[in-house]
């Protein structure tokens, strides 16, 4: 079983979905109709953005999430899939979206910036015109600058989420374990991911073509900067 397998037990409880979070992300997505969110994990976030009037298809790599997404957060205006975000243009026509996520640090599990501007260019052309695209990284202009090794425990009811960086090969190993309350089972995962800067995410954008970029440091609407903990990216087509 994949660590994200056994994660999707306890996602909800630890990636818990904050209000502030969800004003600002609906707030991108309102008016638009057809949605695709990559790197959807469970649907915790994916099901607030559903209503009578639009459709989404939400899309992750781990099975072990869809199946979470699919029994937890069900709705008639969403399909769950198993698909490889590399993989978009294989499975939707060119402009079938208005509105796009890709949220949660999921941007950066691609291995290089040529990975990421392959993905960038494909969700381009997926899109309608005067579709957008919101993004959500880590900022880690924020965490080389501060040699950023440790983050704080996340402590619920049921688990303790402990995570740490590392360095190698130009990778940042994102190394996490999560702790069982009930039994003291341990979950370890040791995941790389590329440090994307906001510069370099800005090229890779334009690269793709995208022509109106704009980025928060925060889902409060806050703008970016080098201490902010996070780097959204509101990307117009």
């Amino acid at each position: 079983m994949s660590f994200y397998q056994q994660l999707s037990e306890y996602y909800d409880e630890i990636f818990a979905v904050q209000p502030g979070e969800l004003r600002f992300l609906a707030e991108q997505v309102h008016g638009k109709k057809r949605l695709l969110d990559m790197g959807c994990g469970t649907g915790n976030k994916t099901v607030h953005f559903s209503s009578p009037t639009n459709s989404i298809v939400a899309i992750d790599l781990d099975a072990g999430m869809i199946a979470r997404a699919r029994e937890a957060h069900a709705r008639d205006t969403i399909r769950y899939e198993v698909i490889d975000m590399l993989a978009v243009d294989e499975h939707f026509a060119r402009s079938s979206f208005d509105g796009m996520l890709c949220l949660g640090n999921t941007l950066v599990h691609l291995d290089s910036p040529a990975a990421i501007g392959k993905l960038l260019g494909k969700t381009h052309a997926l899109l309608a015109p005067e579709g957008r695209l919101v993004l959500q990284i880590l900022n880690y202009d924020r965490i080389i600058a501060l040699n950023v090794e440790n983050l704080p425990e996340i402590d619920t009811e049921h688990t303790v989420f402990k995570r740490r960086y590392a360095w190698k090969n130009g990778m940042l190993r994102f190394i996490t374990t999560i702790v069982v309350k009930k039994n003291g089972e341990a979950l370890t995962s040791d995941i790389p991911l590329y440090p994307l800067r906001k510069g370099e995410l800005t090229e890779l954008l334009e690269g793709a073509g995208y022509a109106g970029l704009t980025y928060y440091g925060g889902f409060q609407g806050e703008p970016h900067d080098e201490n902010s903990f996070v780097t959204i990216a509101v990307c117009e087509k």
